[in-house]
């Protein structure tokens, strides 16, 4: 069985600190996956009441390959919580204990393709400045 942890960065009154922990939390359950989504204050929710009148949504393409901030909070601007989200995917993924772990769990050819696919997006999204990439994480592929 293979497990998956979500994780949110950026919510309100969020931290550096408290992102940092997210992350070693993380890192320390022994997760197969992780994914770090940004905070997202859909309209109707009780966040986008919080954020009403910060969120520039003309700018806020969720379908498409990248997800950018669209509000920012006391603690963190729209650029510190980009940069947060792609170096948790960084810090999660670009670990020698994952990579051992990845690599102790290959049975097939499938296996193989799976890893080499998430390596080749994982090297898109490190390369990445604008955002990060939700494609990425080759959940879906499983």
């Amino acid at each position: 069985m293979q497990t998956i942890g979500y994780f949110m960065i950026g919510s309100p009154n969020e931290t550096v600190d408290t992102i940092r922990d997210t992350i070693e939390l993380a890192k320390g359950l022994k997760l197969d996956y992780a994914q770090f989504a940004i905070a997202m204050p859909f309209p109707g929710t009780k966040l986008s009441e919080y954020y009403e009148k910060d969120i520039p949504w003309k700018s806020f393409v969720y379908a498409g390959n990248q997800v950018v901030p669209v509000f920012e909070s006391d603690n963190l601007s729209r650029d510190d919580i980009q940069y947060w989200a792609s170096r948790a995917y960084k810090e999660f993924y670009v670990r020698p204990s994952y990579v051992f772990q990845r690599l102790c769990r290959v049975r097939s050819i499938g296996d193989v393709r799976v890893l080499a696919n998430g390596m080749s997006m994982l090297a898109e999204n490190v390369r990445n400045k604008e955002g990060y990439n939700v494609s990425v994480w080759v959940v879906g592929k499983l």
